[in-house]
């Protein structure tokens, strides 16, 4: 709805009046002509300025409001909207260049006229219309680079440019020809609602014609990209200077506020970055609250994969409790099997205080048999169990196994 209100927004409305009384002017001394052709010639030499000025100023918005939708600001105020002036603007005399095409076609045509020939010009007329609509300069728009990459863009779709075109320039000047008072109000309005309409198609192809905007989805999202990768940058100035002072824990607090809301969105992110941070104390903290967060949603391979990565920086690193130990410990691949047999191994050392020593055992037994082909150390361990454990040995699941 408000591209059919602009046009009548300041200075639209006085434009479009403007252009009314001096086209209708015009076009009655083009009926004049017939019967006073040396008057009325003179007339319409005296009145070119007029009339160029007329229509100018009206084009001028009319470009305004078509580069104004296509930059994405259909919300914002039209800057520079009343500086409508023709005469020093040289882009106007390549716009009334191109309205006479559309002016002699309507005037030439008779009672049957050639609509194949006149779709043609449209056609044409469209590219031309749109390419020095877009530069802003005459002899930028009718570039051959230029107007290629305009046709390249708009392909198919510039049929549909070429109707507004039709409704729009045609209108005005059919209009004319009519010598309709009635109709030339209309048709300003019309070409102004074209005008704006082509701007915000053009929005839409915004990738294909590689158009500059100042508004659009993804500007937007670099604007945001850029504040929170600036927020991100202040955040890790701050963690540095809190671990090297030996705050560590306070870094962490600060870590886990700036992420708390968006955790599995951000804590890849933070894993990711954390991992070239100076003080690695603050990485295996974070690392070993990721962890425990993979788990609880039951993510358990990426929860291996985080375990993998912090021991590497730490080979006496561990998850929170005994319990995520071993959760932890299903999410690894066969190939790391050796290395879940030598976590095992160490669960005693890591977690002495465990009731889970016996789960931990069996588990360590089954991969040394099923993934490592070592029977004999895993029945040594099976063996292990029913000595130091004999409750844990009389389960189902353990004495089906063993037997």
């Amino acid at each position: 709805m408000r591209i059919l209100t602009w046009p009548l927004k300041a200075p639209g409305y006085w434009l479009l009046l403007f252009w009314t009384v001096v086209a209708g002017l015009l076009a009655n001394i083009i009926v004049w002509y017939e019967a006073y052709p040396v008057a009325a010639g003179g007339g319409i030499a005296m009145s070119l300025a007029i009339w160029y000025a007329a229509f100018g100023m009206l084009a001028l918005h009319g470009q305004r409001l078509l580069l104004h939708e296509a930059r994405g600001l259909e919300d914002d105020p039209i800057p520079g909207v009343s500086d409508v002036n023709p005469f020093t603007e040289g882009r106007c005399l390549g716009y009334a260049m191109l309205f006479l095409v559309p002016v002699t076609i309507a005037f030439s045509m008779g009672d049957t006229p050639n609509w194949f020939a006149v779709a043609i010009a449209t056609l044409v007329l469209s590219v031309f219309w749109l390419s020095v609509n877009l530069e802003g300069s005459i002899t930028d728009g009718l570039r051959p680079a230029t107007l290629g990459k305009l046709i390249k863009g708009l392909n198919i779709d510039l049929a549909g440019y070429a109707v507004l075109i039709f409704i729009g320039l045609g209108g005005l000047a059919y209009a004319i020809k009519a010598n309709s008072i009635l109709l030339l109000g209309l048709a300003g309005y019309l070409f102004l609602v074209c005008q704006a309409t082509m701007g915000r198609l053009l929005y839409y192809r915004r990738k294909e014609l590689e158009l500059f905007t100042e508004r659009s989805p993804e500007q937007l999202l670099e604007i945001e990209f850029a504040e929170e990768a600036n927020r991100r940058d202040k955040l890790f100035n701050e963690l540095n200077t809190l671990c090297g002072s030996g705050r560590v824990q306070d870094a962490h607090q600060l870590l886990d506020g700036f992420i708390r809301d968006q955790y599995v969105a951000l804590d890849p992110q933070m894993h990711e970055r954390l991992l070239l941070f100076q003080d690695k104390r603050l990485t295996l903290e974070h690392g070993v609250r990721y962890l425990q967060r993979l788990l609880d949603r039951k993510e358990t391979r990426q929860a291996w994969k985080v375990f993998k990565t912090c021991l590497q920086h730490d080979d006496r690193f561990r998850p929170l409790t005994d319990e995520a130990f071993i959760k932890v410990t299903r999410g690894a691949d066969k190939q790391d099997a050796e290395q879940v047999a030598e976590l095992l191994a160490d669960f005693n050392r890591a977690y002495p205080e465990s009731h889970l020593t016996a789960n931990a055992k069996f588990r360590h037994a089954r991969v040394l048999i099923e993934l490592l082909d070592d029977e004999a150390r895993g029945r040594e361990i099976l063996n292990d169990i029913e000595a130091t454990h004999p409750e844990f040995a009389q389960r189902k699941a353990f004495r089906g196994y063993r037997n």
